[in-house]
């Protein structure tokens, strides 16, 4: 009874986790909405992303863990997970890979600046030999 009880603890803590990992895969998406302009087509096309691996992750860790059966206290834990993560870890989550998607962004802006400088340059001189014919 006592190993029974042991392994439904260990499996609600198990779909805690996938709750969270749900949770960060959803933070995954709005930190590309943040950072990125996404169209409304985009925005569309990455819920459906966002369902599908949230659906293939459930549907792994289900099988893996409990060979398909499904309990109420797994999808409670899930649910947990998902609230866990959501109150407690994804400002932080979102706030830094912000910070740090931005960053590069504008990094590699700075290292193509020289080429953007060079293409309107080259750009200006067509201009200009197309205009003399």
């Amino acid at each position: 009874m006592n190993e029974l009880i042991y392994d439904q603890v260990n499996i609600l803590g198990i779909f805690i986790l996938t709750g969270m990992c749900i949770g960060l895969l959803f933070d995954f998406f709005r930190i590309q909405r943040k950072v990125f302009k996404t169209y409304d087509f985009i925005t569309y096309i990455q819920d459906i992303l966002f369902w599908i691996f949230s659906g293939i992750l459930l549907i792994i860790v289900t099988m893996k863990y409990t060979n398909g059966e499904i309990r109420i206290y797994m999808i409670s834990g899930m649910i947990l997970g998902i609230i866990i993560y959501l109150r407690l870890i994804s400002k932080y989550v979102i706030k830094l890979n912000t910070i740090i998607l931005k960053a590069i962004i504008k990094f590699i802006k700075f290292l193509l600046f020289p080429l953007k400088k060079i293409c309107e340059i080259l750009k200006k001189s067509w201009k200009k030999n197309n205009n003399m014919v």
